[in-house]
């Protein structure tokens, strides 16, 4: 089963939790609304520390995590499934990065014809 890409929400903000997980099309939506919300957050200097203190953080053990059940799910190995993860989510990045620059350049293009 395939979920599709669907823009965020009209207000950007996600649904708040529930008791029972949502629909995984609930998800998808709620993963897309926080990688567009969140791109350009991560602004200045990085270092050593800062590294460490993500590799230890509860989103990146939460994406091991799952890393470890896709692998296991599909009899691969867990670099496989990493790089698999790892290839989706900077596509799925880059295809809203375009969208959102194409939407952007539209407004531009409407607003120079009036």
């Amino acid at each position: 089963m395939q979920d599709t890409f669907h823009p965020p929400s009209a207000s950007g903000i996600p649904h708040a939790p529930t008791a029972t997980p949502p629909p995984m099309t609930d998800l998808v939506r709620v993963f897309n609304t926080a990688l567009l919300s969140t791109r350009g957050q991560e602004e200045g200097a990085l270092d050593l520390s800062e590294l460490q203190g993500l590799l230890e953080s509860a989103p990146l053990r939460a994406i091991l995590n799952s890393i470890r059940q896709l692998a296991r799910s599909n009899g691969i190995s867990d670099r496989q499934a990493a790089e698999q993860v790892i290839r989706a989510f900077r596509r799925v990045d880059r295809i809203w990065m375009e969208y959102v620059f194409q939407e952007g350049l539209d407004r531009l293009k409407t607003r120079g014809s009036h």
